[in-house]
């Protein structure tokens, strides 16, 4: 995002929806932005269960790191790795998430 000081508006005032999508790139929020949709839609995308034990952590050159707190839910959700990356892709758009990898922790709920 550009501050132009000492120039004259052109358009006048702009709406936040126009320059929302510039202030992301600028601020490469655009990874924070993936991971909270997908928190707010984890249980449609996984299933009830597993999504009561498990959260997505981050996102990382097309890899999604998914925290859960036993190592039966990591076997679980590797075992559904293809079903949730085609869910993933269902509910956002294609290219986002192209592996899985999970990671056994405490999760802060």
């Amino acid at each position: 995002m550009k501050f132009r000081r000492g120039i004259k508006r052109v358009g006048g005032t702009q709406t936040l929806s126009d320059i929302f999508p510039e202030v992301v790139k600028e601020y490469k929020l655009e990874q924070a932005f993936t991971i909270e949709s997908l928190a707010l839609k984890w249980n449609e995308i996984v299933g009830e269960i597993i999504g009561t034990h498990s959260m997505p952590d981050r996102l990382f050159k097309g890899i999604l790191f998914i925290s859960v707190d036993h190592p039966v839910y990591s076997n679980e959700i590797m075992l559904m790795k293809n079903l949730i990356i085609r869910n993933i892709e269902e509910k956002f758009c294609r290219g986002v998430v192209k592996s899985i990898k999970t990671e056994v922790k405490n999760l802060n709920w």
